[in-house]
Parts: C-alpha cells; sequence; structure tokens
C-alpha cells in the first residue's frame, strides 16, 4: 500500500516519524493588536516606517527619523499612536 504524506489519515501517531499535534484555532486578536493587523499595510506604507507593533493601549511604530512622526497619524481606531525613533532596521 502506498502511503501519502499529504493525506493527514495516511498514518497514525505510532508510525510518523513526527507526531502531528495540531493546534488550536487562533483566538481572535483585540484591542491594540487587532488595530496594528487592521492597519499594518496602511502604516508599513509611509515612508520612514520601519516597524509596528501593539502595546498595552496604544499602537508602537519605530521609524526612521523624527520628522517621520509628522506623516503618521496620532491615533488609530482611538487607540494613541507611539513612536520611537530607531534609524533604519536592517534584517541580520
Amino acid at each position: 500500500m502506498e502511503r501519502r504524506f499529504d493525506d493527514p489519515h495516511a498514518l497514525d501517531g505510532e508510525e510518523a516519524a513526527v507526531p502531528y499535534h495540531p493546534e488550536e484555532p487562533e483566538r481572535p486578536l483585540t484591542g491594540a493588536h487587532a488595530v496594528v493587523r487592521r492597519h499594518e499595510q496602511e502604516m508599513m506604507g509611509i515612508d520612514g516606517v520601519e516597524a509596528i507593533g501593539a502595546g498595552a493601549d496604544e499602537v508602537l511604530l519605530s521609524i526612521r527619523e523624527e520628522s517621520v512622526a509628522e506623516r503618521v497619524p496620532k491615533t488609530l481606531d482611538g487607540y494613541p499612536v507611539q513612536t520611537k525613533v530607531t534609524g533604519k532596521i536592517k534584517a541580520q
């Protein structure tokens, strides 16, 4: 019998090389995390915005230089936007 790896029932847990334990579905994002998810592409599209994240009750933006702060909104969906000048962020 040929076994197919794209069939989740092809191997039982005893025969599988790596046990398969599907994770529970993700909980919906709430608060500032949901705001970040909704506005991530928009904010990253602003020249000079290097990163976006969520604090407890605010949206956090890493910006290349102070002048970028003038081009980003002060609030997003009622959450304050905090900026921090980090310079250009490079992947390593």
